[in-house]
C-alpha cells in the first residue's frame, strides 16, 4: 500500500495495526491481497487509492473508541478520511 504520493508505506504500519487489533479483540483478519482500488474526484484532481481491509469481531462495540482509533489511522496511512463499517453477525 501507498501514501498519497505514492510512495511505498512501510510493512511494519500494517503490522502494527495488527497488533493493535489483535490485542484489543482477541484477532484481526486483514484483507491486503484483494485487487479493490478505489478511484474518485476530490478537490479537482483524481485520486486512486488501494484498499486493504481489517476485520475483526466483537460482541459489544465502542463508538467512542473506533472513533478515536479512526482518527489515529487517518494520520499513520495519511488519508483525508477512513471508513470503519459496522455489521450484525449471527454465528448459526
Amino acid at each position: 500500500m501507498n501514501d498519497p504520493d505514492g510512495h511505498a508505506l512501510p510493512s511494519e504500519t500494517h503490522d502494527r495495526v495488527k497488533q493493535k487489533l489483535t490485542a484489543k479483540f482477541g484477532g484481526v483478519t486483514m484483507f491486503s491481497n484483494v485487487p479493490a482500488e478505489g478511484l474518485w474526484a476530490h478537490r479537482g484532481n483524481l485520486e486512486f487509492d488501494q484498499i486493504i481491509v481489517f476485520e475483526v469481531l466483537t460482541k459489544a462495540l465502542s463508538y467512542d473508541w473506533w472513533k478515536d482509533y479512526r482518527k489515529t489511522l487517518e494520520s499513520v496511512f495519511q488519508q483525508d478520511k477512513i471508513i470503519i463499517s459496522t455489521h450484525r453477525v449471527d454465528i448459526l
